[in-house]
């Protein structure tokens, strides 16, 4: 183990004058604010969407999770975890309720949870956890983010997911 002492660039003190003057001559990056009208809440016809979703799938109720679908949706899955082979990326209700399918008869019926929620008319942003049986004997947590974006009928047009497993 070395014993020598890091060399700091600035002198004590230095760093809090940087900062002030970077933020001087250059102003921090804003995003630009939200239209009137669409503002972010828990509550939101999307969070109602997306939650309704997450319900109807979790519980095997596949019929009502197509009912919410836009015949063109297009769905990107993806996790850093090796138990996909790959990112799912598919487009049209046929092929994404046939994933859909595949992977929420894993998931034990009444066990997902909403841990956290915000959108607006047609953006939804949830997080939630399911218990799945990914294999004989593996239960998993999978904590996931769900992205929705509803169509200007109010089905769901796009769905991103990223998601973790964690073991029971």
């Amino acid at each position: 183990m070395s014993t020598t002492k890091p060399r700091w660039f600035f002198r004590p003190g230095t760093a809090l004058l940087l900062a002030l003057t970077c933020n001087f001559l250059v102003p921090p990056v804003r995003a630009e604010s939200r239209p009137k009208g669409t503002p972010l809440r828990q509550d939101s016809p999307a969070v109602g969407v997306a939650r309704a979703h997450v319900e109807a799938w979790s519980n095997h109720a596949y019929e009502s999770a197509r009912e919410l679908m836009a015949d063109d949706v297009k769905v990107i899955t993806t996790t850093t975890q090796p138990i996909m082979k790959q990112d799912v990326n598919t487009t049209g209700l046929d092929d994404y309720m046939r994933g859909l399918k595949e992977f929420a008869q894993t998931v034990e019926p009444g066990s997902a949870r909403v841990i956290s929620s915000i959108g607006d008319d047609r953006n939804a942003l949830i997080v939630v956890t399911v218990k799945a049986a990914l294999g004989p004997g593996a239960k998993a947590t999978l904590t996931a983010a769900r992205l929705y974006l509803l169509d200007e009928k109010g089905k769901i047009k796009s769905e991103r997911v990223i998601f973790f497993a964690s073991p029971q």
